[in-house]
């Protein structure tokens, strides 16, 4: 019933040197990085993993995105390569019908394709760069992905300099700027009022300019869900669904385009407001202008210009990675804020879910009540379960909900939760830990939405990505690539587990003798 003083001190002292030899480990170096521990003292907490939960983009993919298509009326760019091909920084696509639609289709459809490319060019934050193989700055993969797709066709966006953003313009939009104010000759410019930037609770971005003809435009992009509800055009949003469907079944990612008139006094009245809100410095300054932006967004109906396909790469050896975890009994759920359909695309592409499992999707069109699911869930054979956000919301609910969502996922050989935030994510981590006091939890993840969920785990994981260093800070650990998470797992982490067990037996075999 004794426990040797000296044994805090003896594990303290291994723990650090087994997390500086996964310091100095030649095999979890990637891209000239080394792996990172901040926390040695739950070196050997990966050893016991028992659920391990990932994010998606950033974490399972490259996060480096490639424009390959878009739907303005009708899908441009997944015919297959043909006569015309863009392939410049972050865009391959065919680009044949949709030449021939800039150059010669009827005015509305001329008119709304030099809009949807005009959001592409202008709707952004990101900057000039030097590097012919990536022209711009960027905080987000897709925004870069969409400006390099305007400057492909024509639309390059030149410079941000005293508020007004210049664009250059190739012969194609000459004439089809004229609406604009564009007199046809020099850089296109457009002032830039306001920025109202994307966070996660609105899920969209919004840009105010005036343009050289004084018209005050408002363009907006940003997830489906946040922008078709405020479309008013019952059946150009029934088409734009069914191209988003199309997108999303071969793991493309999705964003909605759409624009909006305002008048001077509308504009005034909310920019005055929204500018107060700027420059508070209380605790609900934050608040204050999430408001001030989803009042101007979705204040009034806004104009749906289209949507982008843009692929996400799988990153080296994942699916190697997962079906190892799967057969060492770990149990991986995915965590992501996509789309169903491409939630389910990329976990069959990277093996997280198969042919032969019987997977059970619980979306906004599941008429079926959510306990009743769940419960065919426990009973199946080689069962696994998707389910969407607002479903998670019902789900958790209540106790009796929350635990049969619990033993179903559980029973299921894989978990994707799509259209999820990140409080969500550490829900979701909290849960099988309150259900389960012996499991020992892992979230692994690469971006700032992903810090609540990492914190959340018994062990967290930060991949060093392009997405900022606040994941990879955050972590107990940092790695490069989700593939070194096998290493360090069943590598450094089962020896650790091992080692550190017998490290406790000696102490106390030596307290004995002595």
């Amino acid at each position: 019933s004794v426990v040797p003083i000296s044994l805090m001190i003896t594990t303290t002292v291994v723990k650090f040197a087994q997390g500086k030899m996964m310091e100095e480990d030649t095999g979890s170096f990637s891209k000239g990085r080394k792996a990172q521990v901040h926390t040695s003292q739950v070196i050997d907490s990966l050893g016991k993993v028992t659920h391990v939960f990932s994010d998606k983009t950033g974490t399972l993919t490259q996060n480096i995105m490639e424009y390959k298509g878009c739907s303005v009326g009708q899908i441009y760019g997944l015919e297959g390569l043909r006569d015309t091909v863009l392939h410049d920084a972050h865009v391959h696509m065919d680009a044949t019908y949709l030449s021939k639609a800039l150059k010669g289709l009827d005015g509305g459809k001329r008119e709304t394709l030099t809009s949807f490319f005009m959001c592409h060019a202008l709707c952004h934050t990101v900057e000039p760069a030097s590097s012919s193989e990536a022209p711009y700055n960027a905080s987000s993969p897709d925004e870069l992905a969409l400006v390099c797709a305007a400057r492909a066709l024509g639309l390059e966006f030149l410079r941000l300099a005293e508020n007004q953003m210049q664009l250059g313009v190739s012969k194609v939009f000459t004439d089809l700027l004229g609406p604009f104010g564009y007199n046809g000759s020099g850089p296109f410019q457009a002032e830039l009022l306001d920025v109202c930037e994307f966070d996660n609770v609105r899920k969209r971005m919004s840009v105010l300019l005036r343009m050289p003809s004084g018209e005050i435009l408002l363009y907006v992009k940003g997830a489906d869900s946040s922008i078709l509800p405020h479309v008013l055009e019952q059946a150009a949003k029934e088409q734009c669904d069914s191209h988003l469907l199309t997108f999303a079944r071969q793991g493309l990612r999705t964003l909605c385009l759409a624009e909006r008139v305002l008048s001077e006094e509308e504009f005034q009245d909310w920019h005055s407001r929204f500018k107060k809100a700027k420059a508070t410095i209380s605790e609900d300054r934050a608040d204050l202008i999430h408001d001030l932006s989803n009042e101007v967004e979705t204040k009034r109906p806004v104009k749906l210009l289209g949507a982008t396909a843009i692929d996400d790469k799988l990153q080296e050896e994942v699916p190697e990675t997962i079906e190892q975890l799967r057969h060492a009994g770990v149990r991986v759920w995915v965590l992501t804020g996509d789309k169903v359909d491409t939630a389910i695309s990329i976990a069959m592409s990277c093996k997280l879910l198969t042919e032969d499992m019987n997977n059970f999707i619980i979306d906004n069109t599941t008429e079926q009540r959510i306990t009743d699911i769940l419960q065919d869930a426990l009973e199946a054979e080689s069962p696994a379960l998707t389910i969407e956000g607002s479903k998670l919301i019902d789900a958790m609910e209540d106790d009796e909900s929350r635990s049969l969502l619990f033993h179903a996922g559980q029973r299921c050989r894989s978990v994707v939760c799509c259209r999820v935030s990140p409080k969500q994510k550490a829900d979701v981590v909290d849960l099988v830990k309150l259900m389960d006091e012996k499991a020992v939890t892992l979230s692994i993840g690469d971006g700032a939405n992903d810090v609540s969920m990492i914190v959340a785990a018994h062990v967290g994981v930060g991949l060093c990505g392009k997405e900022g260093a606040q994941a990879a800070r955050s972590g107990d650990f940092a790695l490069a690539e989700f593939r070194l998470l096998r290493r360090a797992v069943f590598g450094h982490g089962r020896e650790a587990y091992r080692r550190n067990s017998m490290v406790c037996l000696y102490t106390f075999y030596k307290n004995q003798v002595n």
